[in-house]
């Protein structure tokens, strides 16, 4: 073993590499046999390369709406996500990329079907279907299944959260360690802008349309008036969101300071992500078909939820609540 002599006293035909507390890098085994009757005679010497080097295969996310707190990576998105793998290794040869779905079986990255190799991957509710083949599906009935099985009567699409594993295996057989992320996928999406605002905002009130806050900082509070829709996106809101009548009221990332009450919303409500100094109250809202959606949210005080319909969901990210909740939030 590189170059040193590692006693046999049995003559063994094994070799236990596991026992030889090999440092990470590459090392040279080489085994010789003899005829014990003829030991100055011929003999033969194989050496192989020994690769102690474990392959990694870097990911590659989509650009999320928000990305949740938490020790591993959590990014929320609407509908669907993709992943890129990287599977590499310190040896030539080829490394294959895989991963699995939820704990399910291991599936080899190979891009995405029809496109070059490479091409990331693509995880949608519904999946992708591909020449009668679907792809990527995070309903029910298994990450790839025929096309037609989706229109079968119990299929779920899988809104969401999902856990995906990722791993390598290089050209000598060794199996990478599997790094993991989750991801929450939610039904919709956000509407169009009409109006964009960042940096530093005064007292915003939404006559109508569709006003996105980007990376903004409102300092006397946002009032959305019936009909008109509100997007923030790592915004600072302090004085309180107030909405009555709103069609949408999306809020990814940011925080909201002073009391936020949304009442009588009928297109959408998404929160996720987003930090609620004060209190936070959610009535009679009438929204899709999955309702009042709070996904990885912090509330600070009290969270109240009533004649919400349909009720309030956390799509599998569990809200951070400090003050209180009742109503239909007290079992989030």
């Amino acid at each position: 073993m590189n170059g040193a002599v590692v006693p046999n006293p049995h003559n063994s035909r094994n070799f236990n590499l596991a026992e030889q507390n090999l440092s990470a890098g590459s090392h040279e085994l080489s085994a010789t046999v003899t005829d014990p009757a003829d030991p100055g005679g011929d003999s033969e010497t194989l050496t192989w390369t020994v690769d102690n080097v474990l392959p990694t295969a870097p990911r590659t996310l989509s650009e999320p709406l928000t990305a949740l707190a938490g020790d591993t990576e959590h990014n929320v998105y609407f509908g669907e996500f993709t992943m890129g793998l990287e599977p590499t290794d310190d040896e030539e040869g080829f490394v294959v990329g895989e991963f699995r779905l939820n704990g399910d079986g291991w599936f080899n990255y190979f891009g995405f079907p029809d496109e070059p190799f490479g091409t990331p991957f693509k995880f949608a509710h519904s999946g992708t279907s591909v020449k009668a083949l679907t792809y990527g599906n995070l309903g029910s009935g298994g990450l790839s299944k025929a096309t037609f099985e989706q229109s079968y009567p119990d299929f779920e699409p899988g809104y969401g959260t999902h856990m995906v594993e990722h791993r390598a295996i290089d050209a000598s057989g060794n199996i990478g360690e599997a790094d993991e992320f989750r991801a929450t996928v939610l039904p919709g999406e956000s509407p169009a802008c009409t109006t964009t605002l960042s940096g530093k905002q005064n007292r915003v009130v939404v006559w109508e349309g569709v006003t996105c806050l980007e990376d903004a900082n409102v300092t006397g509070g946002v009032r959305i008036r019936p009909g008109a829709s509100l997007v923030a996106s790592n915004s600072s809101i302090k004085g309180g969101l107030e909405a009555n009548g709103a069609d949408v009221v999306q809020l990814f990332g940011g925080q909201v300071s002073g009391r936020a009450k949304i009442t009588e919303t009928t297109g959408d409500i998404t929160f996720a992500g987003t930090v609620f100094n004060g209190a936070l109250s959610l009535e009679d809202n009438e929204v899709g078909d999955y309702g009042v959606v709070l996904a990885g949210n912090t509330i600070k005080g009290f969270l109240d939820c009533s004649g919400n319909v349909p009720e309030v969901t956390d799509m599998g990210a569990p809200n951070s609540t400090r003050g209180g909740k009742e109503g239909q939030c007290a079992g989030l």
